[in-house]
C-alpha cells in the first residue's frame, strides 16, 4: 500500500522509488505553500535523491517566487535525479516551460502531456 500524504497543495507519495506529487485542482502555488510541501518532501525522501514525477494538469497558477524557491531548494538539497512534469493544457505547459527555461532546475527535466510509459520516459530523461 502506498502511503499518501495530503498537503494543502496536493498529494505526496513514493511509488517504485519515484517521488510523486499530484497537485490539487485549481491551486495557485505560492512560495509559502511550496515551502510546506518541500519540507515534507525532504523528510519523505530522507534526503535521498530520487526520480520525481509532478502531475500539474489541474494546477491554476504558480508564482515566480514559488518557481524560484522550488529550483533553489531542489538544487540545495539535491532532491531530483530527473524530473518529469505532466502538463496537458496551455496554461500548465506555459508555467512548466517558465520553470524549466528561467529557473533552470539542476536535474534533467522534461514535460509530458501524459504519462503512460514511465520506464521509457525515465530512460529518455537519463539521456539528457
Amino acid at each position: 500500500m502506498i502511503n499518501t500524504i495530503e498537503i494543502k497543495t496536493g498529494y505526496l507519495y513514493i511509488e517504485d522509488d519515484i517521488f510523486c506529487l499530484r497537485i490539487k485542482p485549481d491551486i495557485e502555488l505560492t512560495e509559502e505553500l511550496v515551502k510546506e510541501g518541500m519540507e515534507i518532501r525532504l523528510k519523505l525522501q530522507k534526503g535521498n535523491p530520487m526520480l520525481a514525477l509532478v502531475d500539474s494538469t489541474d494546477m491554476l497558477n504558480m508564482t515566480n517566487d514559488a518557481r524560484k524557491f522550488i529550483a533553489d531548494f531542489e538544487r540545495e538539497h539535491n532532491l531530483n535525479i530527473a524530473l518529469a512534469i505532466i502538463a496537458n493544457s496551455l496554461l500548465t505547459n506555459m508555467i512548466a516551460n517558465f520553470f524549466i527555461k528561467f529557473n533552470k532546475p539542476h536535474a534533467p527535466t522534461k514535460l509530458f502531456k501524459q504519462w503512460k510509459k514511465p520506464k521509457l520516459g525515465w530512460r529518455y530523461l537519463g539521456s539528457l
